[in-house]
């Protein structure tokens, strides 16, 4: 394939949701490879590209509306976007896990509130991650 993802830049929504999941993740890592150091040390590069695809998918497809208005308050209060992505994928990741220690369903309405609730200057706590 000749489309590169890129994290600051939203891919095109219709292409991207031509790709299948594996493409998706495939684009993603190439993605973090080509950014060398700062993505050196992931414990799981394919857990963290599966997150990046996730919320990817979300804004393509805007479901939920509230991961496109959190993106843009994201970048409105200074984080660029691969940050946003990262701070969302944070959000999600929490939701999925707790869903999958407590063996309970997904509660979309919970995670729109914590969406909600993410805000750019507490996104890391104290420390911001290099991209």
């Amino acid at each position: 394939m000749a489309w590169a993802y890129d994290a600051e830049r939203n891919p095109d929504a219709e292409l991207w949701l031509t790709l299948d999941e594996s493409e998706r993740l495939d684009v993603v890592l190439a993605h973090h490879q080509a950014l060398g150091n700062a993505h050196a040390n992931l414990a799981n590069p394919q857990a963290h590209a599966a997150m990046h695809v996730v919320i990817e998918n979300q804004l393509a497809e805007d479901n939920p509306f509230a991961a496109r208005v959190t993106l843009k308050r994201l970048m409105d209060g200074g984080l660029n976007r691969h940050e946003a992505i990262h701070a969302m994928g944070i959000v999600a990741s929490k939701r999925l896990f707790a869903v999958l220690k407590n063996k309970e369903k997904w509660d979309a309405d919970a995670y729109i509130r914590d969406l909600n609730a993410l805000d750019a200057k507490t996104a890391f706590g104290s420390v911001r991650p290099k991209n």
